[in-house]
């Protein structure tokens, strides 16, 4: 990842800190449990530090000086380690059609029901069946397709 990129990571990180995470709160680090307080801390010391350093080998540095460095080292010790990230799109959007959107957003309908077929039968774990109630037929029936919903 470049500098540049990192530092906008750590500006997004800043603001979740501030403004999710309240500065009594214990949070789970490795083994231990550290206050939210510490962690901001740290989350501003990193951001002074990529606002200080001119390349990535003064970085790393300025890391070195600063922070204790752990070891991730994965399940069982084999150094197999699996990282994720979450990304939460911000979209604009409508819930009618006019000009700027053609498509409007709709709710979830409330007769929408979705069975979970791995609760059946572990061999269909993962797959699932959405449908609804035909009041007048009083049977489970398919949901509505997208085309029939629009007309």
């Amino acid at each position: 990842m470049d500098l540049a990129s990192l530092k906008k990571a750590f500006e997004r990180e800043k603001e979740f800190l501030s403004q999710k995470i309240s500065s009594n709160q214990k949070l789970p680090f490795g083994r231990q449990r550290v206050g939210a307080e510490l962690i901001k801390e740290s989350a501003e010391l990193f951001f002074e530090i990529l606002g200080e350093a001119r390349d990535a080998k003064e970085l790393n540095r300025l890391i070195r000086k600063c922070f204790n460095i752990y070891l991730a080292y994965g399940q069982k010790g084999q150094g197999r380690v699996l990282f994720t990230g979450y990304y939460s799109p911000v979209h604009k959007a409508s819930l009618s059609k006019h000009a700027d959107y053609r498509y409007p957003l709709y709710l979830e309908p409330s007769d929408l029901k979705v069975a979970e077929l791995g609760e059946f039968d572990p061999q269909l774990a993962g797959e699932k069946i959405v449908y609804r109630i035909d009041k007048k037929r009083e049977e489970i029936v398919p949901y509505h397709t997208r085309r029939h919903i629009v007309q």
